[in-house]
Order: C-alpha cells, then sequence, then structure tokens
C-alpha cells in the first residue's frame, strides 16, 4: 500500500473526479481496472491525511480573520463547520456560542463560520417557524446577539434550541388552513452569539468561546481582511472533503465506533474530576467529528472541558449570608456593586478550595435567591450593575430566607477598616471603579492608564500588586480593557 501522501494524490487526481460523479467504489474500480478493495483501502487512508490537511487549513483561515483568545478555540471552530455537513452521521451535535464585550468580533465570527457551514444562513430578526423550517432543511443556523430576543418568542426559541441538539427533535404545530398538525425534524447545528447568559438548559448544550477586543496593531488589518475575504474556495474544499466522508461511514458505524472500549477509555481519560455528563456528551460529539475525519484534537478536548466549567454552576451556598454580613459591615448601604458582592465571595470560595465563579453563574446564582432584575438587581448611571437594598427593594428579606452556611470565615477582619489590610482579591472593585471616576474627572472620559497610574489607585486600597497585575491580564481577557500601545491601557 502506498504512503498517506500517494493515497491522497491518487484520491484527488483519479478517485475524486470519479466520485463527484456519484459512482461507487466498485463502479470506480472497474473504470480504473484495480480491485475494489483497493479503492477502498486508498479512499480511507487519503481521508485520513486530507481531513488533517482539511482542518489546519480552516484553522488557519479562523485565526487570519479573527483574534482569539485561546488557541482551542479556533479549533474548535473547525470542528464546527465539519459537523454541520456530517450531522446526520452524528447521534447529536453541539451549539458554538461566542461571548464577549462589544467590539470584540462576536459577530464576525458568527457570520464566518455560517459562510463556511452547510447550507449556512444568518439571522438577526426571526419568526420561531421561521427557524423551525429551516432546521428542517438542516440547515446551519446563526444568530448574533441571541440574548435581545425577548418576550414569548424567545421562550419558543429556547425550546425548539433545548430540543434540536438530538436527532429526532420535533417541532409541531397545527396549520389552521390545512386543517392539520404539521411536524418538523428541527435536528441540527446552531452558532450564536450573545452578552448576557442564557437560559440555564440552553446553556448546557452550548459550547461557549469568551472573545477580546482586537489589538490596535492588528486592528486596522484584520477589518480590512474581514472587509474583502471570500470563503467560496475553503467551503468547496470543506464540502468535498465532507462527502468523501459520508461516503464511507454510516450513522450506525459511528454508532459503533462510540460504543467500542478503546473510545470510552478516551472520554474517560478527558473527562477531569468536575466535569458534567452534560460536558462529556458534548465532547464525546467533538471525539467522534474527529475520529471520523481523521483529526487528532485531545489537547482541545482538554482545555474545552476546562473552559466550558466556567459557564457551569458551581455550589452557591453561603452566598445569601455572605451579602448579608457584607452589607452589615458596610453600615447597610442602599446599594452595593455587584462586581464587589462577586470578588468578595470569590475571595472566600478560593479560601476553602472552591471553584471561582464567573460573571455569568455569579448573576444566575443571584437570581436563582429570589432577586428580580429591575428591582433589587438595577444598572445605575454609569453603568454599574447593582445590588439595591433601598425603595421597593426585597433584598434583605429574600437574602433572610437563605440560612446556609456562611461563606465568610470565623476569623474575618473588618473589611472596611483603613489600617487591616484586605486579602487577595478584595477591594478590586473599588479600585476599577476609582479608576473610572479618576480618568472621567480628568475631562477626557475613560482615556488611557498605565500601570503605575493603576497602582496609585490599588495601594490606598491595600489591593495586593500581584491581585492588582491579575487584574489587568483578565481584563485584557474578557475585553474590559485594551492595550492601546506598550504598557498603555484603555477602557473598551
Amino acid at each position: 500500500m502506498e504512503s498517506s501522501n500517494d493515497s491522497l494524490g491518487i484520491y484527488t487526481k483519479l478517485i475524486h473526479p470519479l466520485y463527484v460523479q456519484g459512482r461507487t467504489e466498485a463502479e470506480i474500480a472497474k473504470e480504473l481496472g484495480v480491485d475494489e478493495a483497493y479503492i477502498h483501502e486508498v479512499i480511507k487512508e487519503s481521508s485520513q491525511t486530507r481531513g488533517d490537511a482539511v482542518f489546519h487549513v480552516v484553522v488557519r483561515e479562523l485565526e487570519r480573520l479573527v483574534e482569539f483568545t485561546h488557541p482551542w478555540h479556533s479549533r474548535l471552530c473547525a470542528l464546527y463547520i465539519l459537523q454541520t455537513y456530517l450531522a446526520e452521521l452524528l447521534p447529536g451535535v453541539f451549539y458554538l456560542a461566542f461571548v464577549g464585550a462589544k467590539s470584540s468580533g462576536k459577530t464576525t465570527c458568527v457570520q464566518i463560520l455560517t459562510e463556511l457551514s452547510k447550507a449556512g444562513i444568518m439571522l438577526t430578526n426571526f419568526s420561531v417557524p421561521y427557524v423551525a423550517r429551516k432546521r428542517s432543511t438542516l440547515c446551519s443556523i446563526g444568530i448574533d446577539e441571541y440574548d435581545s430576543v425577548v418576550g414569548e418568542k424567545k421562550e419558543y426559541a429556547d425550546q425548539l434550541l433545548r430540543a434540536g441538539y438530538k436527532p429526532g427533535a420535533i417541532y409541531g404545530r397545527w396549520d389552521y388552513q390545512a386543517k392539520k398538525a404539521e411536524e418538523l425534524p428541527i435536528y441540527g447545528p446552531v452558532c450564536l452569539s450573545f452578552r448576557e447568559n442564557l437560559e440555564d438548559a440552553l446553556m448546557s448544550r452550548i459550547v461557549s468561546i469568551t472573545m477580546a477586543r482586537v489589538k490596535d496593531d492588528d486592528m486596522v488589518d484584520r477589518v480590512i481582511d474581514n472587509m474583502i475575504r471570500d470563503e467560496k474556495g475553503l467551503k468547496a474544499e470543506v464540502e468535498s472533503f465532507c462527502d468523501s466522508v459520508e461516503r464511507q461511514v454510516t450513522a450506525n458505524g459511528v454508532r459503533e465506533l462510540a460504543d467500542t472500549e478503546a473510545f470510552r477509555e478516551r472520554m474517560k481519560h478527558l473527562a477531569k474530576p468536575g466535569v458534567l455528563p452534560r460536558d462529556v456528551e458534548l465532547g464525546s460529539i467533538m471525539t467522534l467529528i474527529s475520529e471520523i475525519c481523521g483529526i487528532d484534537i485531545d489537547t482541545e478536548m482538554a482545555s474545552a472541558f476546562a473552559a466550558q466549567a466556567d459557564f457551569q454552576d458551581p455550589e452557591s451556598g453561603g452566598l445569601g449570608e455572605t451579602v448579608r454580613d457584607f452589607w452589615e459591615e458596610r453600615g447597610r448601604p442602599d446599594f452595593l456593586h455587584l462586581e464587589t458582592i462577586r470578588d468578595l465571595w470569590n475571595v472566600k470560595r478560593k479560601s476553602k478550595g472552591d471553584k471561582q465563579v464567573s460573571q455569568y453563574a455569579f448573576t444566575k446564582h443571584l437570581r436563582d435567591l429570589g432577586l428580580r432584575e429591575g428591582k433589587e438587581l438595577k444598572k445605575i448611571h454609569g453603568g454599574a450593575r447593582v445590588l439595591r437594598f433601598d425603595g421597593e427593594s426585597k433584598a434583605i428579606e429574600l437574602l433572610a430566607e437563605t440560612p446556609s452556611p456562611s461563606a465568610l470565615s470565623t476569623s474575618q477582619t473588618s473589611l472596611t477598616g483603613d489600617k487591616v489590610p484586605l486579602q487577595a482579591g478584595e477591594g478590586v472593585g473599588e479600585m476599577v471603579r476609582e479608576l473610572r471616576d479618576i480618568l472621567r474627572k480628568s475631562g477626557e472620559g475613560l482615556g488611557s492608564f498605565t500601570w503605575d497610574s493603576l497602582w496609585s489607585v490599588a495601594l490606598p486600597l491595600h489591593v495586593a500588586e500581584e491581585t492588582a497585575k491579575k487584574w489587568i491580564e483578565k481584563a485584557l481577557q474578557s475585553g474590559e480593557i485594551y492595550e492601546s500601545k506598550m504598557g498603555v491601557y484603555k477602557f473598551a
């Protein structure tokens, strides 16, 4: 048998032109005057080699057009694209979502992936029946700013998407004109963007990618590259490869692969402690795609599992009592900044060895306590989000109904006394707000700042130097700030 490169050459020059005509392996073998088993082996060998090549071509193109914050992001995007062509072979699909601040490239990512996906269609405004009809034809749906969908339409859309990641899911409606029930299959992949966390059950079907703003040095080139991008050639290459995979692999064959001991052991190795069952299910889908395409993504899979943990629900015990105690120590103010509360709670969780909580999970936990958006949870002048204790707020009453053990240490000293240094992580919210206020009062809006100017704010608040530096790193990753030039930062 030839080497993999020889097989790829034979496939490209001799076999593929006949394949696209719809010829079977037996017909191709007869046409070329060789044994059918030989044709089968050449196709199998070339597919594995070609799969890795196509995968990395897609990855390179994505990285040319988009500023990703982690190497696994571009690879999972490429995997998603392949999935859109192979969905009928799979026991399920994963959804992909882009999360981040304004101007971080979320919309661009959804557009690019939709352009490269099978029968991709990009939506901004839509009706639920329209989405159902498009999904019934195995269109790959891209939805920008999904969290802006509200009301009854969002409830129905959430239900449709929650069910649509598994084959056999049906959208049912009564056709009044025809006077009969209409049932549409709604299984298929979805790629979307959002800024606020989505409904919990839907989030569990999603692999989330956090975006960051493009660095100023690269911004012009990336904007122009995206303005003039033409992905028709790359899409044709992906289509051709996936067509060859579909000719060799069946849905039953994929299920048999998933049932092998080797596959189970592989997934057990990837599923580290703390990984949830839903993550294992989505990870298994990704791994099956990589297997049938001949791609090695184990490293990316391990990173995906770890990153997805930010969007899951860590233990929320003690949050209500923590907030009550903090409010009492602060002298019962009319409101507390949510960022300050989360910083405090994460410090306490870290001291107990518990996982840190993302802003998305934290907001959900507050809602789980009964705190309501627009009532107890509000956005004030300047954009900061706060927990209110004044007026019509029922925060004190709701927090009093959460008697779980306090996350505060019994040896906790005052959080507000100037003579008591704050522990690592505490005071970060105050530091950021004071920095923003200083920049506003300078008359330059949210202008530039350096490490020295940040440190001059952090030091009186007893924020540790390491904590302040870590805030810069995290703020850069989340898109809250960006580096306009070496050592000079700006708020987004």
